[in-house]
């Protein structure tokens, strides 16, 4: 029964190893020289207002995680919805 869940496995597996090798070549040839210049805010010349940390509320990233969620969903049922009802 287990047998044809290899190949997922399998791919998901190679998925997980390549992540973290990439991760780990970028985290290990990557510049990391932190300055106070770079960590500074830069908006396209005009001068700053306020400081680079901002309150970011949560509320906003849910409805945009939502509204991926469903919009991705309605692609991949359209397809589904297209071959059943060609079965009926």
């Amino acid at each position: 029964m287990f047998e044809q869940f290899i190949p997922v496995i399998l791919v998901l597996g190679v998925a997980a190893a390549f992540s973290a090798l990439f991760l780990g070549i970028s985290f290990w040839l990557g510049p990391s020289r932190p300055n106070r210049l770079k960590s500074s805010t830069y908006e396209c010349g005009i001068p700053p207002r306020g400081s680079v940390q901002i309150r970011f509320f949560v509320r906003f990233f849910l409805v945009a995680l939502f509204f991926l969620l469903f919009d991705l969903e309605a692609v991949f049922l359209y397809p589904w919805v297209v071959l059943f009802k060609g079965m009926v």
